[in-house]
């Protein structure tokens, strides 16, 4: 057994050095075979694209709202109503109109400019003034009320869409038009279809009907309950 060159150790030190010497040698290739599994370990738990973890598919849905409200009955029937209001308080400004076309009729017999001619022209011009601000008035009201029947049956819709959404697991829900350009007729309607976004859908897609169908029903349920007479139980 030889020992490193240098001093001359004992036998008990050249063996203790051997050992330790091997030991060394051991405990590199250890040390090395320890690194190389880290590594391999590393490599195969960070992710690829190819080992990527497949994600659940989600559920598109569309819906033309456009379509929605065209058909849905309880919005005809409200348009109709406010139709009906902004047509009688046109009725009260009738006998102003009426009035305004007899002092016309009586102006055609009298010289312009006289005292009588200028005196009636005041009354119509003042005539005309009420009826205007009659009009514009009548006017913003229907807007308001537009508006909020608007946004009334939006919201309706919206709470429906989402009922629908959470019951058959539908995590997108998009609005479009499902006439497409094919069936558009002017130039304006064309250029609409053109910027659509949804460019293919299958017909299982489209939640259009599904989504009126229920608004229809839950409308014409409201309606029988409401015209429903009373039972004497609940009169007190």
């Amino acid at each position: 057994m030889k020992c490193p060159s240098g001093s001359v150790p004992t036998a008990e030190d050249c063996g203790a050095i051997n050992e330790f010497l091997q030991w060394s040698a051991n405990a590199v290739r250890y040390l090395n075979l320890s690194l190389a599994a880290l590594i391999l370990v590393a490599v195969h738990a960070s992710p690829t694209f190819a080992e990527a973890p497949q994600v659940k598919n989600h559920q598109v849905g569309l819906i033309d709202m456009a379509h929605v409200f065209k058909n849905y009955e309880k919005f005809a029937a409200l348009t109709e109503a406010l139709q009906e209001q902004i047509a009688q308080s046109e009725t009260g400004m009738k006998s102003k109109v009426e009035e305004g076309r007899k002092i016309q009729e009586q102006m055609k017999a009298l010289t312009t400019g006289s005292p009588d001619f200028e005196k009636l022209e005041g009354e119509l011009l003042s005539i005309e003034a009420t009826l205007k601000k009659a009009q514009l008035r009548n006017q913003r009201e229907f807007m308001r009320q537009e508006a909020e029947l608007y946004k009334e049956l939006y919201l309706e819709t919206r709470n429906a869409v989402d009922k629908y959404a959470r019951y058959y697991n539908y995590s997108l829900i998009l609005r479009f038009d499902r006439s497409g350009v094919a069936s558009a007729d002017n130039p304006q309607e064309i250029v609409e279809g053109l910027n659509q976004q949804v460019l293919y859908h299958r017909n299982r897609d489209d939640l259009t009907d599904p989504i009126l169908n229920y608004l229809n029903e839950q409308w014409r349920r409201e309606q029988k309950q409401a015209a429903a007479p009373s039972t004497p139980g609940a009169q007190q």
